[in-house]
């Protein structure tokens, strides 16, 4: 495991979990774009760079499978985390089926249910309720950093 690099006091943790987006090249060429030595960033998570993408020395890739966020969330912010996966999906929906007269139905249904409840909650990334945390989760990513 290699140290952080030494480059400037802005650190942005990103979680990501799951195959890299088709995009990735455009994302990974910003973030190393012209104030690179003054940001650092780390993607945490379970995505692999494939081997024709060039990653900018400003950003590391730190592995960590969805288990062991929830080890983390548990010992660091004292929550069980009830998700077996960093996707939700409500049970019996066919959002994602071939047929979509069936799917926009399951949707319209699952969002009144949802308003009716208080929450919109349908389909979710829970990777993104990390984000307010990852700084607690992963303390050791924020060496010399002043942001």
């Amino acid at each position: 495991d290699e140290p952080p690099p030494k480059y400037g006091t802005l650190v942005v943790l990103v979680p990501y979990f799951g195959a890299p987006p088709p995009w990735l090249p455009i994302a990974l060429a910003s973030m190393g774009g012209p104030n690179a030595e003054l940001v650092r960033f780390f993607i945490v998570g379970d995505a692999s760079v494939p081997p024709d993408v060039s990653v900018p020395s400003n950003v590391r890739f730190v592995p960590a499978e969805w288990d062991e966020v929830r080890r983390r969330v548990r010992e660091k912010l004292g929550v069980d985390m009830p998700y077996d996966s960093p996707s939700y999906q409500c049970k019996g929906c066919v959002m994602y089926s071939s047929d979509r007269a069936a799917a926009n139905a399951s949707v319209l249904a699952a969002e009144a249910k949802a308003r009716v409840a208080g929450s919109l909650l349908h389909h979710s990334n829970k990777v993104t309720d990390l984000k307010p945390f990852m700084a607690a989760l992963w303390p050791e990513l924020l060496a010399g950093a002043a942001w």
